[in-house]
């Protein structure tokens, strides 16, 4: 990614900043060629890499009803911003608290290097993995 998209990335956490459904940027600081990002602790990672670790092969439907409806809140606090995220996908559901059920944590929205001002999210657009159209 350029520095023009993370200066854009940048931009998004500081107008999303604040939301409970939305991880935190706390800052974001450059140490010769790269640029770092400082969010907030996130205990127990991403949901995706949580359950390959802990061996859970599913989530039972009450963990589901209420991690659904977090990562739901934070894609609409998104959408009232003017943003699509774009990339939605497990490993972008960060788990904040400890706890045995991955779903009884506080769960965060993260990852929106992807996202794309709504009005652009809306054109349609041919998937990059569709090269032969009938």
């Amino acid at each position: 990614m350029s520095n023009l998209g993370l200066l854009s990335e940048v931009a998004l956490y500081e107008r999303l900043d604040g939301h409970h459904s939305l991880v935190k940027l706390l800052e974001c600081f450059e140490q010769g060629k790269f640029i770092y990002f400082a969010f907030d602790l996130i205990a127990l990672g991403d949901l995706q890499n949580y359950m390959v670790s802990h061996k859970i092969p599913f989530l039972c439907e009450s963990e589901l009803r209420s991690g659904t409806k977090q990562v739901l809140e934070g894609l609409h606090a998104t959408h009232d911003a003017g943003f699509s995220h774009n990339h939605v996908q497990p490993r972008h559901f960060l788990l904040r608290n400890k706890q045995k059920k991955p779903w009884s944590a506080r769960v965060k929205l993260a990852g929106f290097s992807h996202a794309t001002p709504t009005c652009e999210a809306l054109e349609f657009r041919r998937p990059t993995s569709c090269t032969n159209w009938s």
